[in-house]
């Protein structure tokens, strides 16, 4: 019974064991046959063909296949296979060779391909697994096409090529996801001769390295660039169009030197917190795209064009137009509204269409060529004019700090509407600034420096003006062929420290008639106490009419003005003591000021308006928020004050920091810079 048993194992058992034996069978092509023939047994060593379980090594000569075939590894380290088609289940080790002639080649779902040679394809391939791309280039030629739908690692120790033996047809179809993984370059190549193009589809992440891709296309996928990671568009790239979603905190590089056609078109999600360069020429993110930030956006070669059409708020954490263009060559267009959030170099260049360009509170501004912009355009940062001119077409509105550097004579030259001051504008370079428009000064705002400024259309002051600066005194020069009107609710704020005109006090000279209203504020500094009857001519004019509403002082010393028909003079009355400045009314409502001088070095003054008592609190924060001191923590009553912030005192380096007061309901904060 016994035995009668195992004989019935026995028999069960050989057909697993026979197959077993059947799946290691290995072929290696001979070709002796001569017939090039993949189904003629003599070809093979061992004879036989070939099955579906089996692993097949071929080194040399060519193998044609009538019908297609399907064979579990493939060891191909030479010459060619061609035909109708072959599918590799489980292994393939591609290290030389030419596939596909005519014909297709698959990769299954399960199956894994390592190149690690230089490759040939002649035909189209699909990849349904995973390919693992570790040395050697790919050559696609005769109208070659890979198809990615699996997984493509590229995993190279060395720059490498995706490229074109011949032929401008070949074409890189990622409908799966294609991962661009270590520190080198992989280049798809573009030419008018050999060209592969590379549409992706699916999903494209640079983790690493440079991927450069080239020519034409028309992408439905998303590109991903991680921190380490460049993703290059480069020459001859007619009319790109990007329908995916692009992200990630790396670099997208725009290159080449031309792009034809439209050039590169974005329509959808762009959110890139890294940088974006652009090297070419016209690229338009279009309607419909989502362009959430484009990170730091750098503009090289002076033919670049950026148009944003995308219906919404663009945001540039820094852009960059390129140095030495001569002319408005470099550009953005558009009708969306630009938000840059850190840095602007502008080193000639030209933003136009009908879009806003705005610069945030936090941003810096550099200008160092010719510009031109035909947009309105909002400065709420550090707007840092060095050289060149500023052409506009449309309105410029301050709500930040320009910072007037231009040692040669420049013009701001304006198409339409006037020049607006809600913040500060400090005229500090020697060379003489021309407004060809109207210079309106809103109130709170400050005008203050000691160069010459040209003012062509109207200029009026509801604000301050301040002259001077936090390096030296000087004069403060405004030339118009209009009457200056000092509104009423505008005022003219001036710090003394001494006797000696231009050095220890400032100067406004007019260079035109005035009307004179509003207030004039005196700061005395460095402990300067000037006796009664002392007298200052801080202020010429051609001709003026009206007088001051109001004159307040520091220090507990009344101030008279005595008028004369070219100028005026601030003349010491009395020595009152009085502290906090009191005028005939007490305030209204509540207020703090713009600090006075801003910039400053070392100290400045902060004046405030309390209508009522009040518990307040002044302090200082730097950038961060950090607190830095505290100037006041006490109740005051109703009244007009006046605090001195000395950075000196505190050893503090330059940069911007904030003051925020707290009084009863009313909190407000303002910036001031500290430049030593």
């Amino acid at each position: 019974m016994k035995r009668k048993t195992l004989f019935a194992l026995i028999w069960i058992l050989i057909p697993f064991l026979f197959n077993s034996v059947s799946a290691q069978s290995a072929y290696l092509w001979n070709g002796s046959a001569g017939d090039h023939d993949w189904f003629n047994p003599a070809n093979w060593t061992p004879g036989g063909v070939p099955g579906s379980s089996d692993a097949v090594t071929f080194g040399s000569g060519t193998v044609d296949l009538s019908n297609s075939v399907t064979i579990d590894e493939l060891n191909f380290q030479g010459g060619v296979i061609k035909g109708v088609g072959i599918t590799v289940t489980s292994l393939f080790v591609w290290s030389s060779g030419e596939l596909a002639e005519n014909g297709f080649a698959v990769l299954d779902s399960n199956a894994v391909l390592s190149i690690v040679g230089n490759v040939k394809l002649h035909g189209d391939f699909y990849c349904y697994g995973t390919v693992n791309w570790g040395s050697g280039n790919i050559n696609l030629w005769g109208g070659a096409i890979f198809y990615n739908e699996g997984t493509f690692n590229e995993q190279l120790t060395g720059d490498q090529v995706i490229t074109a033996v011949t032929g401008s047809n070949q074409h890189f179809y990622n409908n799966g996801t294609f991962n661009k993984q270590t520190l080198v370059t992989v280049e798809f190549t573009a030419g008018t001769t050999k060209q592969v193009k590379f549409y992706n589809n699916g999903t494209a992440t640079v983790k690493q390295g440079i991927l450069k891709l080239s020519s034409a296309g028309e992408d439905t996928g998303s590109y991903v660039v991680d921190a380490d990671g460049i993703l290059e568009f480069f020459p001859n790239q007619r009319d790109r169009i990007i329908n995916g979603p692009v992200s990630g905190s790396g670099t997208v590089r725009f290159g080449g030197t031309y792009f034809q056609g439209r050039g590169i078109t974005i329509n959808n999600e762009y959110n890139l917190s890294g940088k974006t360069e652009f090297l070419g020429n016209d690229i338009i993110f279009d309607t419909a795209s989502n362009v959430l930030n484009i990170g730091t956006l750098e503009t090289i070669m002076n033919a670049v064009k950026v148009e944003f059409n995308s219906g919404q708020s663009i945001f540039i954490d820094s852009l960059y137009f390129s140095a030495g263009l001569t002319g408005n060559h470099a550009g953005i267009a558009g009708s969306d509204t630009i938000k840059i959030t850190k840095v602007l170099e502008w080193n000639g260049g030209i933003m136009s269409n009908g879009g806003v360009t705005v610069i945030a509170d936090s941003a810096l501004v550099t200008v160092t060529d010719r510009v031109k912009i035909s947009r309105p355009f909002l400065n709420y940062g550090l707007f840092n004019w060095e050289e060149g001119m500023l052409q506009y077409g449309s309105n410029i509105i301050n709500y930040g700090h320009i910072l007037d550097r231009i040692t040669t004579d420049r013009t701001i030259s304006q198409g339409s509407g006037p020049f607006t001051n809600y913040g500060i504008y400090s005229k500090l370079g020697t060379g003489i600034t021309t407004i060809t428009s109207s210079f309106i000064n809103k109130p709170l705002s400050i005008l203050e420096g000691n160069q010459p400024l040209i003012i062509e259309g109207t200029f009026t002051n509801s604000g301050f003006i301040s002259p001077g600066s936090s390096i030296s005194n000087g004069k403060l020069t405004i030339q118009s062929s209009h009457p200056v009107d000092l509104q009423s609710n505008g005022a003219i704020r001036m710090q003394i420290s001494g006797n000696i005109a231009g050095t220890d006090f400032p100067q406004l000279e007019l260079k035109s008639s005035v009307e004179i209203g509003g207030s004039m504020y005196i700061a005395l500094l460095n402990n300067f106490e000037p006796a009664i009857g002392d007298t200052f001519r801080v202020m010429t004019y051609y001709s003026y009419t009206g007088q001051f509403d109001a004159i307040s002082s520091t220090g507990g010393y009344t101030f008279d003005i005595d008028y004369h028909p070219d100028h005026l003079l601030l003349r010491v009355e009395s020595i009152t003591g009085i502290v906090p400045e009191v005028t005939e009314s007490l305030p209204e409502e509540f207020e703090i000021y713009q600090n006075y001088p801003n910039p400053f070095n070392p100290s400045t003054v902060i004046q405030y308006s309390l209508p009522e008592t009040e518990f307040v609190t002044l302090k200082v924060y730097d950038i961060r928020g950090s607190e830095v001191t505290t100037l006041i923590n006490m109740q005051q009553q109703a009244g007009r004050y006046s605090v001195q912030f000395d950075a000196g005192r505190l050893n503090l380096a330059s940069g911007i920091y904030l003051y925020s007061i707290s009084a009863g309901k009313y909190k407000k904060v303002l910036k001031m810079m500290l430049v030593q």
